[in-house]
């Protein structure tokens, strides 16, 4: 079994002449072209056009499930995904793909030619799983982004065996953070310890850090964005555990290894030739250099859309005079609302515009029917948020993801308190903004509706 890296969490899994990637992304710039892979590759799309004939996604992200590649890959491809993964179900169907395949984690397993292939649990809200692979005797074990709490380690370890090689989870997830209250001033302690203390629990015989290898194309993010490298992560874990116990291996974008156990012998682990992907160059950075110490710009508006000023500055208005208004005044936020107004919270919304002009407003989530004030500096707000107008924009058309708001064009401080005789306590979180619940919902879909319409189908 030959394990290849692609980029990011595109890997291909090969067993004889039988070929399986996973979370094909294949045209970079990607994520609405705001991410890159680093270190950068060259990709054989005509080699895996033709020869893949197995895919498979392990959820809908954007950075694993893109539909652009999706073309590249073969229409009679046995098509793996998690079930109930609808909008990867839609995709494939409009796309005329012949053997989608809905899979359970923990319950169903696929065997094709030589390959085994047994999709494991992610402890998530939504559709998600890893994929353990199983072919010479070998087992490789790819988590992607599963949150592999200790159950599932657990089952993993009773149902499938200790794996031979582990694609591990190892960095932490901060894109929501650089866009609220402390913007990433914290190492993200839980999170990280989670990992590390997984792939212990898991005990590989090798162990690999997965997926992550990306960085912005261009964005202060960079700096702040990346708390930990490989390296770090495979010194961590090897701090404790004995070198043979669990052995680190780095295997960067354009490399390959070949896993084989000879009956009743011993597991060969060796490096070999990466035909899908020839990496460019060296890790470029900052992407993996963490330093929070370093200023964060102000906010300001690229309009990388290309929208007309004219079109700013009539269209966000009237979203937000109309559409919005109706669409948070919605039986379905009456709840949020009326906890809202008990709260007293006031917000204050700022749409920055390329131009360098600021629209400052208010909304008094006390009053009925909810209606825009002018902003009063006097006013204390216990949410405020500043967005680009054409990432806004960008988002209400489809243009762009939703991901693109949380990757540089969004500020958000919140302040959210219930005060009592023995003090304050904390009375929401980051899903209490009041844009977001917005725009959320459904974004995604129509970004990729409006993908799959700009390719012709």
């Amino acid at each position: 079994m030959r394990i290849a890296r692609v980029g990011h969490a595109t890997t291909v899994v090969s067993a004889g002449d039988l070929h399986c990637i996973m979370d094909p992304v294949l045209r970079v710039p990607f994520c609405s072209d705001l991410l890159c892979f680093d270190p950068p590759v060259e990709i054989d799309l005509e080699r895996v056009s033709e020869r893949c004939s197995i895919a498979i996604l392990s959820h809908e992200h954007a950075d694993h499930f893109d539909v652009k590649s999706l073309e590249l890959i073969r229409r009679d491809a046995e098509f793996l995904f998690p079930a109930g993964a609808k909008l990867i179900e839609k995709v494939l169907a409009r796309m005329g793909f012949r053997r989608p395949r809905p899979v359970s984690p923990g319950q169903d397993e696929v065997r094709l030619g030589p390959l085994r292939l047994v999709p494991t649990p992610s402890d998530v809200p939504f559709p998600e799983m890893g994929m353990f692979f199983f072919a010479d005797g070998a087992s490789c074990w790819n988590q992607v982004d599963s949150h592999t709490n200790a159950p599932i380690v657990e089952w993993v370890k009773s149902a499938l065996g200790r794996p031979d090689l582990m694609l591990a989870k190892y960095q932490p997830i901060v894109e929501w953070d650089l866009s609220v209250d402390a913007i990433g001033g914290a190492f993200p302690h839980q999170d990280y310890g989670a990992f590390v203390a997984g792939a212990l629990d898991a005990a590989p015989h090798w162990l690999a850090p997965g997926a992550c290898g990306f960085r912005y194309v261009d964005s202060w993010l960079n700096d702040r964005g990346f708390p930990i490298t490989p390296a770090q992560f495979l010194s961590d874990v090897a701090a404790h555990c004995t070198p043979d116990e669990i052995h680190g291996l780095l295997l960067q974008h354009g490399e390959a290894v070949e896993l084989h156990r000879p009956s009743s012998g011993e597991l060969s682990v060796q490096r070999c030739d990466n035909p899908w992907a020839k990496q460019l160059g060296d890790v470029k950075g900052p992407s993996y250099h963490w330093r929070p110490q370093h200023g964060v710009p102000p906010l300001r508006d690229q309009n990388r859309q290309a929208y007309s000023e004219a079109q700013l500055h009539e269209r966000v208005p009237a979203f937000l005079n109309h559409t919005f208004l109706l669409l948070l005044a919605s039986p379905h936020q009456q709840a949020w609302r009326e906890r809202m107004a008990r709260l007293g919270v006031l917000w204050r919304l700022q749409i920055i515009y390329p131009d360098g002009a600021i629209d400052t407003r208010c909304l008094d989530l006390r009053q009925t029917p909810l209606r825009w004030l002018p902003d009063d500096e006097e006013r204390f707000a216990k949410i405020q948020t500043a967005v680009t107008a054409s990432t806004l924009l960008g988002v209400i058309d489809g243009e762009v993801l939703p991901e693109r708001l949380i990757m540089g064009e969004l500020r958000v401080a919140l302040r959210l308190y219930e005060s009592q005789r023995g003090g304050a306590v904390r009375a929401g979180n980051r899903d209490d903004e009041p844009l977001l619940r917005v725009l959320l919902p459904g974004a995604r879909e129509l970004y990729v509706e409006r993908e799959l319409t700009r390719l012709g189908y």
